[in-house]
C-alpha cells in the first residue's frame, strides 16, 4: 500500500481528527480486526447483524495505529487512553470514508487499472490476465470475491507506487453499483466477458443486464479501451455506449483476437492457435473446458491493448490457473475424478460444466449433481428445463 499520514486521510474522508497527531502514518488499511497488521488503519463498518465499532480494542490491541470512526463517546475516549501514538477520526459514514480513501489512493497509483465485469467468467478471465501480466510487469489483482462496494476499496489499498497494472473484478446486484466502483477504481481498460442470465431476477430482462454492465464502459475516458466479446448478442448496444477504443475477442471471424483450430484432449484441455493482428501462435490450457477458451481470449486482448508481447502471453495462458471451485479437478482415494464447479451456477456455467464433463475422457460412467439455480425470476423454470 502507499503510505499515507493522517493528514491525508483527513483530506480524503473529509473526517475530522478527535485524537491524536496527524502526522502518524499508516500502511494498511483493513475492515477486519482479526487482519490489521502492526501500523494499519482500522475502518469498523457496520451491517445487519453487526457493528465494527465494537472490535475497535481488538485492532488496537493488534497495533493499529489508528481508526476511523462514526462514534465518538466516553467509553471510545477511556478505550483509547490506554493507548498511545494512535489517531482517531471522526466521519459520519465509515463506509463512505472507505471508498473516499480509495478513491484517494487510486489517483496516486500509476497503475493501469483494468476493471472486468460479465454475467459469467469474469473471475477466471482475471485469473488468466494476472497470470499473463505477472510474467512481464509487477501486478496486482482483486484476491478472492473482492468485487464490491468492500472489496474493490481494499484490493485499489493492495496495490504500490511499483504496481503496472491493477486488475479489478467488478461484481453488481442492480444498476448503478459498478458505476459507483468506477468512480472508485477509474479504470482505463474495460472487460465485459459476456451478458447472461445472472441476477435477471433481480434486474428482470437482459437488456437490463446489459446495461447495469455496461456502465462500466460509459466510465471510460476516449483514450482507454473497451474489450468486448465479438460473440456475444449485445456487443452492438455495448458498442455504442463507449467512447473508448474497442478491441474484441472471440471465434467469429470478425473478432480481433479470436481463436482456431479447437480441439480438446483427454482432460478437456482445449489446444487452439490464438489470431492476432499481425500474428499468430498456439496455446495449451492447463484448466479444462472449450468455455475456457473465451476466459483466455478476453485476457489476451487486454494483454494486446497493453502492448504485452506474445512469448509472455503464451507463457501466462499456459501457467494459468482458477479460483477454487471453478471447475477445479481433483482424484479421490477410491480413482473417482471429481470436476468441482460448485461456487456458484447459472444457465452458462452449468451448460460448460456439463460440456466438460462430456469431453472429459474417464472409464467409467458420468454422474452430474446439480444443485438449483437463483436469482433467475421468471425464467427460472424454463432455464432448468433447458438444461434437462
Amino acid at each position: 500500500m502507499i503510505s499515507l499520514k493522517a493528514l491525508e486521510i483527513l483530506d480524503e474522508t473529509g473526517g475530522k481528527l478527535v485524537y491524536g497527531n496527524q502526522f502518524i502514518t499508516v500502511n494498511d488499511v483493513s475492515v477486519d480486526s482479526r487482519a490489521i497488521r502492526p501500523g494499519g488503519l482500522f475502518v469498523p463498518l457496520k451491517g445487519d447483524k453487526f457493528d465494527g465499532h465494537d472490535f475497535i480494542s481488538q485492532a488496537l490491541a493488534r497495533e493499529a495505529a489508528g481508526f476511523i470512526t462514526e462514534k465518538w463517546d466516553s467509553k471510545l475516549r477511556a478505550l483509547i487512553s490506554e493507548f498511545e501514538d494512535i489517531f482517531v477520526i471522526k466521519v459520519d459514514d465509515s463506509m463512505a470514508a472507505l471508498q473516499k480513501l480509495a478513491a484517494g489512493v487510486r489517483r496516486r497509483l500509476p497503475a493501469t487499472v483494468i476493471g472486468i465485469t460479465g454475467s459469467t467468467g469474469k473471475t477466471c478471465a482475471k485469473n488468466f490476465l494476472e497470470s499473463i501480466l505477472i510474467e512481464c510487469m509487477p501486478v496486482m489483482a482483486s484476491p478472492k470475491n473482492y468485487n464490491n462496494e468492500i472489496g474493490v476499496p481494499l484490493t485499489i489499498f493492495m496495490a504500490t507506487e511499483q504496481t503496472e497494472a491493477l486488475i479489478i473484478e467488478m461484481g453488481m446486484r442492480g444498476p448503478n453499483q459498478i458505476r459507483d466502483l468506477c468512480e472508485i477504481a477509474n479504470p482505463r481498460i474495460g472487460l465485459i466477458t459476456n451478458i447472461g442470465d445472472t441476477h435477471i431476477g433481480r434486474l428482470g430482462s437482459r437488456k437490463s443486464i446489459a446495461g447495469a454492465k455496461g456502465e462500466l464502459l460509459q466510465t471510460l475516458p476516449a483514450d482507454g479501451v473497451a474489450v468486448l466479446n465479438a460473440d456475444d448478442d449485445w456487443i452492438s448496444y455495448l458498442t455504442s455506449i463507449t467512447k473508448a477504443k474497442i478491441i474484441t475477442f472471440g471465434l467469429s471471424a470478425d473478432a480481433q483476437v479470436r481463436a482456431q483450430d479447437i480441439y480438446l484432449d483427454n482432460e478437456a484441455k482445449a489446444h487452439f492457435e490464438v489470431v492476432i493482428p499481425g500474428e499468430k501462435f498456439t496455446v495449451k490450457l492447463a484448466v479444462p473446458g472449450k468455455h475456457s477458451v473465451y476466459n483466455a481470449l478476453a485476457a489476451t486482448a487486454v494483454s494486446v491493448s497493453l502492448g504485452v508481447d506474445t512469448g509472455n502471453i503464451k507463457a501466462g495462458l499456459a501457467k494459468a490457473k482458477v479460483a477454487d471451485m471453478r471447475l477445479t479437478v481433483s482424484t479421490n482415494s477410491r480413482g473417482v475424478t471429481i470436476i468441482n464447479d460448485t461456487y456458484n451456477a447459472n444457465p452458462a456455467s452449468v451448460k460448460a460444466a456439463l460440456e466438460t464433463m462430456a469431453a472429459y475422457k474417464v472409464g467409467g460412467r458420468r454422474v452430474a449433481v446439480l444443485g438449483d439455480m437463483a436469482e433467475l425470476g421468471e425464467v427460472s423454470k424454463q432455464a432448468h428445463h433447458d438444461l434437462g
